[in-house]
């Protein structure tokens, strides 16, 4: 599969609409009508999006940020591989090994930023949620992030302390 920016940007203004109508629909309408003029751009917080994320169905969300146990359903289908974005490097190495496939296509490197970078950031928004917002959060992605910490049982401290919880977290 090949990364198609307009593609991206496609799907994250759709994301970015059904957001945005849900929670300001007015200024949406406004922003919508003057567009063509360039007035001003209009963004998604990150409290909105986890607002989305909390007070939706998650069947009716976009298979991109649907949790993962409602697409792969990993306790029915008896999987012998997890991969990981953190461990994306060495995971893809192990399936190239394990299925003999050529390496010449592979380019090693990362899809995302390093994981100090994204800790760095991910602690900046996860401040700017209150703590009952944490709270929802984990709340409502409970069995997702049951069965993560089950195969990565070291991310359970490092998101406590990304999120500044003190109750235990699962």
């Amino acid at each position: 599969m090949v990364f198609n920016p307009t593609k991206s940007k496609k799907f994250a203004n759709t994301i970015k609409r059904e957001i945005l109508m849900r929670y300001r629909p007015a200024e949406l309408l406004y922003w919508e009508r003057t567009a063509s003029q360039h007035l001003f751009n209009i963004s998604v917080t990150f409290q909105e999006f986890v607002r989305y994320l909390v007070e939706t169905n998650k069947e009716d969300m976009n298979e991109h940020i649907r949790p993962s146990m409602d697409i792969c359903h990993p306790c029915l289908v008896k999987y012998d591989f997890y991969g990981n974005f953190k461990n994306y490097s060495s995971d893809v190495r192990q399936l190239i090994e394990k299925f003999k496939t050529n390496p010449k296509f592979y380019r090693d490197e990362s899809l995302h930023a390093a994981p100090d970078q994204t800790s760095k950031k991910m602690t900046h928004y996860y401040k700017t949620l209150s703590y009952r917002d944490k709270l929802r959060l984990f709340g409502a992605w409970y069995d997702e992030l049951l069965f993560y910490y089950t195969l990565y049982p070291a991310e359970r401290d490092s998101h406590k302390k990304l999120l500044g919880i003190s109750e235990p977290v699962i």
